[in-house]
């Protein structure tokens, strides 16, 4: 695990409207090894090390409720227990420090302009087949804060449509095989209407 970037906001934010830190990590491998996959070994060991995180109720708003989450049927993600970590060692610090919030950068290689394992060498899009990208951004209309901020509640919009800040590493999705799906989460792409109209009507293009 690396840690990216770090920056700290003193005052409001896009973030939130009081002081955050915020990080930007790079799980590598870590990525695909949730709490369950590392099994009770690895919460029994944090716990350990950290007892006062017995008191993190997390999403069940209740003691105890983030080492549930890390039990149960599959557990949770290790960017959510650094989340909590974090939380804990400001406040063993002295801060009253409550708030936290893991939020996905997006799929790695698409992020990266990579369609390799491990994400360290540019590949282009296959030649000579169709390459489509579906994103979506909780924003109800276009707009910059919308499509470069909001995204869908998971991923960036630029890391759903392959695109970087260095031209070398984009995907370059033809625009007409690009589609933007308006006042929608991630997992939304999975149900809503809209996402299966163009997905047949892109079947439907003999070009």
């Amino acid at each position: 695990m690396r840690i990216l970037d770090r920056s700290v906001y003193v005052g409001p934010s896009l973030y939130a409207h009081f002081p955050v830190i915020r990080l930007e990590l790079d799980l590598g491998d870590l990525e695909a090894w949730s709490t369950g996959r590392l099994g009770s070994g690895f919460v029994d060991a944090l716990a350990e090390a950290l007892p006062g995180l017995a008191e993190h109720g997390c999403s069940y708003r209740e003691p105890g409720g983030f080492f549930r989450r890390m039990r149960e049927d599959e557990g949770t993600w290790l960017g959510h227990v650094l989340e909590h970590v974090a939380i804990e060692l400001q406040n063993i610090a002295g801060e009253e420090v409550t708030f936290g919030k893991t939020r996905s950068a997006g799929i790695t290689d698409l992020r990266h302009g990579t369609i390799t394992k491990g994400g360290h060498e540019h590949v282009a899009l296959p030649s000579g087949m169709k390459c489509y990208a579906l994103a979506a951004t909780l924003g109800a209309r276009r707009s910059l804060l919308n499509e470069r901020l909001i995204g869908d509640g998971l991923v960036p919009l630029d890391s759903a449509l392959g695109r970087h800040g260095k031209a070398p590493h984009t995907l370059h999705f033809p625009k007409d095989r690009q589609w933007i799906g308006y006042g929608m989460g991630h997992l939304e792409l999975l149900n809503r209407p809209e996402v299966y109209s163009q997905l047949h009507t892109w079947m439907q293009d003999p070009g």
